[in-house]
Order: structure tokens, then sequence, then C-alpha cells
């Protein structure tokens, strides 16, 4: 999975699989100890319905 994004933006992850782009949380970062992604960084994640709005997100990352 590649990442994009910045600390003051929003995060997606791209899956190598080409699929769409995955919404990531800011607490899912702090829950995975990470206070941001790279761009290019390879993490695992599961993805779960977000609470507040329904959409999926990525969540439980961990870096490769």
């Amino acid at each position: 999975m590649r990442t994009r994004g910045h600390q003051t933006r929003p995060t997606f992850i791209q899956p190598d699989d080409g699929g769409s782009d995955v919404f990531v949380h800011a607490t899912a970062l702090e829950r995975a100890g990470m206070t941001s992604l790279v761009e290019g960084q390879k993490v695992r994640y599961e993805i779960v319905q977000d609470r507040r709005s329904g959409k999926s997100a990525a969540d439980n990352l961990q870096a490769v």
C-alpha cells in the first residue's frame, strides 16, 4: 500500500491492487503510535466503517 498525504491534510492509503484510496483518520494514526504517514510508506491496515460518516476508513495500521 502506498500512502499519500501530509499531517495538515487528509491522509489516504492507495492499495497496491489499484483499488480505491482509503481515508486514514488522525485517531487511527494515533492508535497505531504514528504521527503521520510518509509518501510511499508501506502499511498494513483493515478497512472499517467510519462511525460518524459511514464511509470506509483505514484502521489498525501497521508499518511494514
